[in-house]
């Protein structure tokens, strides 16, 4: 049941750690690729989708003071704040549940690294950040891994 190489364990981790990709990708992965168990494929997902969270805060702030200075790094905020801007008003009225639920829901540009960014940009307290992203994370690898439990069950896919 929890039988996994090193290599596919690293790649479950990876993967879920992965902007864009997140534990959308890397839950299924494990369950319908590797076979892993749902228990661990959640686990192995949400695990590697918090690793970002801490490097994506620390970063963000250096990144920020360099774009003065560097016309890409400037061009990058720029989309950055672009993409994430569309979510500013939700998260702004709804706070930390804002922010938990933005995360939770497993759909492109919702995950840890847009919520990352999005709380930089907003200028949200850290220690709040964190625990909002982990939350969400946890509940979008709770959704993940009942989609593709019951998904493989309706439509048979072997596991």
């Amino acid at each position: 049941m929890f039988d996994l190489s090193f290599r596919q364990l690293l790649s479950i981790i990876l993967m879920a750690a992965l902007p864009y990709i997140e534990l959308r990708g890397a839950i299924p992965l494990a369950i319908l690729g590797y076979g892993v168990h749902p228990l661990l494929a959640y686990v192995l997902g949400v695990g590697g989708n918090l690793i970002p969270i801490i490097p994506i805060m620390v970063i963000l702030p250096v990144l920020a003071r360099w774009a003065e200075h560097s016309l890409l790094i400037r061009r990058f905020f720029g989309w950055l704040r672009k993409k994430t801007s569309k979510h500013e008003l939700e998260i702004n009225k709804y706070g930390f549940w804002g922010l938990t639920v933005f995360v939770a829901i497993p759909l492109p540009m919702t995950g840890v690294w847009t919520g990352s960014a999005l709380a930089y940009l907003l200028g949200l307290r850290k220690r709040y950040v964190f625990t909002a992203l982990t939350l969400g994370a946890l509940i979008a690898g709770l959704i993940v891994t009942l989609m593709v439990v019951l998904g493989s069950s309706i439509y048979n896919i072997p596991k």
